[in-house]
């Protein structure tokens, strides 16, 4: 019988459902998070809802890669009654107590599974990774999520920020949490000429989806200023999306792209981030963002913008906090950073302190577990959770 370390818990038995389109944060904490669970005695499957272009094979191979009980599920189209029929089969097989969601789409397939399993209706939980509203259609799937949220028996958000858009009678935060040993100043990098730099470059860095609200505009923008002054520095901007040829036009109307580098895609984020002399956030709206805690585990020095949960990641001297959409701002603090009149050293060590004392994996599962458990105890129709409202979910 398994249980999270120190407690008499029985093993439980929760299916993870996600919508994947790509490896971005939401991916990043799964691929985290679910092996932790399974060191803290819970049994973890997660379903793939897989995406009609295969965009959903960049998870699956890092779930794989991570040693995750993992089942793609093909799901064409917005509604596909084959895949609800799939999903309940996969609940009812694999014996789930409990149904995990963790995006809207993952929303509407674990309610019909919730309640075709036929040993009652299960008890629904899902986490919030973040809202970003950036289109109309993203604007009218969180409508219908807000609304669906109804049914759950519990609902996280990752950041307090989150919670003021949230009703919902049981609400609890939990943060995430990173790999120390994965993520750990000790990693090799790449290699700067592998990467197309130079060793005596001061290299500043960002890992995000190349999409308008992460800010990579400004980055430029500020790199630029800041290049004018210091052509030594380098940028490397790692990922892709849709505003990857508006921002390589604008790399290259500033004049600097023989010092700025698309990767694309980042199989070996560890790696690269140890290249770096400084990572740059510089994101319009944030929930908690995963690649922060990453670069901070790194022992890597942040600059951030101050959006969602970066500025308590960040506090009492972590990293560095400009305004977001402050270009001016930002190239400013880049340029003070790679002249040498910023303490990265020390808020990288303050970083590092505060993600092996607060943000390891194991404490975002251990909370995890706690909360499954409660769940699973309680019997409050038509939920199964009493957490007050903006409550912490914590091992006791």
């Amino acid at each position: 019988m398994g249980g999270v370390q120190g407690w008499n818990l029985p093993m439980t038995r929760v299916l993870h459902i996600r919508s994947s389109a790509g490896f971005f944060g939401a991916e990043r904490v799964l691929s985290t998070l679910l092996p932790a669970l399974t060191r803290s005695g819970v049994s973890t499957r997660l379903l793939l809802l897989g995406h009609p272009a295969g965009r959903h094979t960049a998870m699956l191979e890092r779930a794989r890669d991570a040693g995750i009980d993992v089942v793609v599920i093909p799901c064409p189209g917005r509604v596909s009654p084959e895949a609800a029929r799939r999903v309940r089969a996969e609940a009812r097989r694999y014996g789930a107590q409990l149904i995990h969601t963790h995006d809207f789409k993952s929303h509407f397939y674990g309610w019909i599974a919730a309640g075709s399993t036929g040993s009652g209706r299960l008890p629904l939980v899902t986490t919030l990774h973040g809202w970003t509203g950036s289109s109309v259609r993203l604007r009218a799937y969180q409508k219908f999520e807000r609304w669906i949220l109804g049914v759950f028996a519990a609902v996280v958000a990752v950041s307090p920020e989150m919670v003021v858009h949230l009703r919902h009678p049981y609400l609890c935060i939990i943060g995430n949490g990173v790999d120390l040993d994965r993520f750990s100043p000790d990693r090799p990098g790449i290699g700067r000429t592998a990467l197309g730099f130079s060793v005596d470059t001061f290299l500043f860095g960002t890992v995000a989806r190349l999409t308008r609200e992460k800010g990579h505009q400004d980055l430029i923008e500020a790199f630029a200023a800041a290049f004018s002054q210091v052509p030594t520095m380098g940028l490397l901007i790692a990922g892709d999306g849709p505003e990857r040829p508006l921002l390589e036009k604008l790399v290259q109307e500033r004049g600097c792209d023989g010092s700025v580098r698309f990767t694309g895609d980042c199989g070996n984020v560890e790696g690269l981030l140890h290249d770096l002399d400084c990572y740059v956030s510089p994101s319009h709206t944030e929930g908690m963002p995963m690649i922060l805690l990453e670069a901070m585990a790194s022992g890597v020095p942040v600059i951030a913008t101050r959006v969602g949960s970066v500025p308590d990641m960040l506090a009492g001297g972590a990293g560095d906090l400009v305004e977001p959409q402050d270009t001016g701002q930002l190239a400013s603090r880049m340029l003070l950073a790679a002249v040498g009149k910023l303490p990265l050293e020390r808020m990288a060590g303050t970083a590092l302190l505060r993600c092996e004392k607060e943000y390891g994996v194991e404490r975002q599962a251990a909370r995890y577990a706690f909360l499954y458990q409660e769940v699973l105890r309680r019997e409050l129709p038509p939920a199964g959770l009493a957490l007050s409202r903006h409550s912490q979910a914590e091992a006791p």
